[in-house]
């Protein structure tokens, strides 16, 4: 989310030639992926702690794993954001940096959704995590008699493995969505003309709307979607991945001349971020603490 702050008039971050105007329609194309970015988070968001469950987890474990994207994506944005700003690479700044993420996606994407595919038989009787999560003394005791079960076709035992591979394995693709979505704003904000940067702006939470919209179609697919979670992530990674390619396929980037690049210490795209918020006006406060707010009651709603 940081890079979306980055100022486009920067002697460093300008990817287009001097007087080049992009056509809005390329910029909307260019913008698209935000779209199937918000897909995904529109999905894990309500079906994370579900699934949790659905492996084996506790109410109590597989709620308070979610906090994973808010941690996760205070300390990516920012590095991701400042190590975009000062890559060399031939092929641009944010380019590989949005292929990286992709790729890491479908591998923690696929490796969290296929869990208890991966894990099948490494099961738990009474005893196993449904039980020892789900507290201690009596509630304990009661859990231990009767394992849960979440609908009449799921099995008494659960997956043990499955769930304490999956529940590290949701920060890790947490991260990699983080790494993923970073450098979108940024890539568009390079390429358009001052004028055109609020319009974008614009744009993209419209993206998001229709990302949030199809989300929730998706969830409609299955009348229990956390039994079917490897079929929805492949079917999410691969509109991220068409996505991308189409903003592939429309960007041009000019690659950073090393001499221009930033020298940064790992710890200063946090550290920077910091002395910027220490000297911010009230009004940014203000819009934070409103920030909060929405997300503490979209968090709630979800679960």
């Amino acid at each position: 989310m940081a890079s979306g702050m980055e100022s486009p008039r920067s002697p460093i971050s300008s990817s287009k030639k001097e007087g080049e105007v992009w056509p809005v329609w390329k910029l909307v194309l260019i913008a698209l992926p935000q779209l199937s970015v918000q897909v995904l988070w529109g999905f894990i968001g309500p079906h994370s702690a579900p699934y949790m469950q659905h492996l084996g987890a506790g109410a109590v474990l597989a709620t308070l794993n979610n906090v994973a994207g808010p941690i996760t994506g205070f300390f990516t944005g920012p590095i991701v954001g400042a190590t975009s700003d000062s890559l060399t690479s031939k092929f641009g700044r944010r380019r590989p940096v949005i292929l990286t993420g992709l790729v890491s996606l479908w591998i923690a994407g696929m490796l969290f959704a296929g869990a208890e595919h991966i894990f099948p038989l490494n099961q738990c009787g009474a005893m196993g995590p449904a039980a020892v999560l789900e507290g201690n003394g009596a509630n304990a005791t009661k859990a231990t008699n009767a394992p849960r079960r979440l609908s009449e076709a799921e099995p008494d035992v659960v997956p043990c493995t499955a769930l304490f591979f999956a529940a590290p394995m949701y920060w890790v693709m947490d991260v990699t969505i983080n790494i993923l979505q970073t450098p979108h704003r940024a890539l568009v904000a390079d390429l358009a003309s001052p004028d055109q940067q609020v319009p974008m702006q614009v744009v993209f939470v419209f993206m998001m709307s229709i990302g949030n919209f199809l989300a929730f179609s998706i969830m409609q697919i299955y009348e229990k979607p956390v039994d079917h979670m490897i079929e929805l992530m492949l079917g999410i990674c691969l509109l991220n991945t068409v996505c991308v390619a189409i903003q592939f396929s429309v960007a041009r980037e000019r690659p950073l001349n090393k001499a221009g690049a930033p020298k940064q210490s790992f710890c200063s795209p946090v550290s920077n971020v910091a002395e910027a918020v220490k000297h911010s006006p009230c009004l940014l406060y203000q819009l934070a603490g409103v920030q909060c707010l929405v997300w503490i009651g979209n968090t709630a709603w979800n679960l």
